[in-house]
């Protein structure tokens, strides 16, 4: 075993251009994506700054008066009229913006200026702001005329951008439309509460939202998350690299002579799976280390981290050792090199992407989440964020089975393919 893991690393240590390729180009990459996009990423939002106006023509005090007058009109019982109120002037759609607004994660990021209509498009062009949005007459009257009382068709915010799609813009549009669900989802327990309230009413928007916990409360900068994201990717292209010399080793007869000299097949497909472990191995040490000195990607001091990272890293390096005995056994048995660039070209990339390489899965569709996840870069991916965010080591041993289960179905499934020795001629 220990000359075939000779073989293999002197070869690829002759090859400049496979060894650029495996080393460079991440590290390159990282820097280039982690200096790029370090701006949207978990705390480093402060480099988002861009200014919004506010254009309303909407009077709010008018509105609930208005909207206290068609309560004054219903049926109900006078402590329940005034619990209505209550709750109505506590959750004014106006002021519930204004203080979404106003809130320190969204007012780190974007300030508001209350503008006229014709003040606002003016500044819009002149790229003064970044958006309008503005609220339509008698919002406030509508809007709790829906919420509360069920009569009407509401009302609607309108957001105008310069640029669509741009950053500025999706980040807004977001915050208007988290805005506009939490109002849908107020009207919505409103209508099934039936008026049911009390004295002690608190703010309907109280009984719903969304809570991110992160463990530790550790978050992942887009350096780091870049430095793994590219290693996971490029370990892949080592399984290809590795079963390429098989194919040069069958053409130039390293393998018949291999095989007469008493070695069986099988230690031939393990060797590989040895080799490409241990280069993938050497490979994430050197991106990581390099990552850690330059870029000050991780903890260089918590030797508990480290194992962490040692352990994940072992099991992706043995997960793509298993690849490479595939596309070894395949390369064999069809005596072609076309399935390794098919993989290195084109699987490879897809991976990549299912599995988070380029941006997190969590923005695709559930479907493809769940696949991403069973590939072997997307699983070691999701473990090592996980560890770098401060899971405790129970809480990645689903993730771990997964690199388990990846390399031994992917192995056993090589050992069926590769041919035996009666087809090696």
């Amino acid at each position: 075993m220990f000359e075939f893991l000779k073989k293999d690393i002197l070869i690829l240590s002759r090859n400049r251009t496979e060894l650029a390729i495996l080393i460079t180009m991440p590290f390159i990459l990282i820097a280039i994506l982690g200096f790029a996009l370090r701006g949207i990423w978990s705390t480093e939002s402060e480099a988002i700054d861009m200014t919004v106006g506010i254009v309303s023509d909407d009077h709010e005090q008018g509105g609930l008066t208005a909207f206290y007058q068609e309560v004054d009109k219903l049926e109900l019982p006078q402590e329940e009229k005034q619990s209505l109120k209550a709750v109505a002037s506590k959750t004014a759609p106006y002021t519930l913006l204004r203080d979404m607004l106003g809130t320190d994660e969204v007012s780190d990021m974007v300030t508001t200026v209350e503008m006229t209509e014709s003040e606002a498009k003016q500044a819009l062009e002149d790229e003064e702001i970044a958006a309008i949005v503005t609220l339509p007459a008698n919002f406030t009257y509508k809007s709790l005329l829906k919420m509360y009382i069920d009569q009407g068709k509401g009302s609607a915010i309108q957001l105008t951008v310069e640029e669509k799609g741009s950053i500025e813009a999706s980040i807004i549009q977001n915050l208007i439309n988290s805005f506009t669900e939490n109002l849908n989802f107020e009207s919505a327990i409103s209508n099934v509460t039936k008026g049911q309230y009390s004295d002690s009413a608190q703010p309907i928007e109280q009984l719903g939202g969304t809570t991110t916990v992160l463990a530790n409360e550790t978050t992942i900068t887009a350096m780091q998350y870049y430095t793994i994201g590219m290693a996971v990717m490029f370990a892949l292209y080592v399984a290809s690299m590795i079963a390429s010399e098989a194919y040069v080793e069958k053409k130039q007869h390293v393998f018949d002579r291999i095989i007469l000299s008493g070695k069986s097949s099988f230690a031939y497909l393990t060797s590989k799976l040895i080799s490409t472990t241990s280069i993938v191995m050497i490979q994430l040490f050197i991106l990581f280390v390099l990552s850690s000195i330059i870029f000050q990607s991780f903890d260089q001091t918590s030797l508990v981290f480290w194992l962490g990272m040692l352990l994940i890293s072992f099991l992706l390096a043995t997960c793509i050792g298993a690849f490479g005995s595939l596309l070894t056994a395949i390369t064999l048995r069809i005596n072609s090199y076309h399935i390794n660039n098919v993989f290195s070209g084109g699987i490879t990339s897809i991976f990549a992407f299912l599995g988070g390489s380029f941006f997190p899965i969590t923005q695709l569709p559930s479907m493809i989440q769940v696949i991403g996840e069973w590939t072997p870069n997307g699983a070691a991916l999701a473990a090592y964020v996980e560890w770098m965010q401060g899971s405790a080591f129970p809480d990645i041993i689903s993730t771990l089975i997964k690199l388990i289960g990846i390399a031994v179905i992917v192995f056993m499934i090589s050992m069926v393919v590769f041919p035996k020795r009666r087809s090696l001629s």
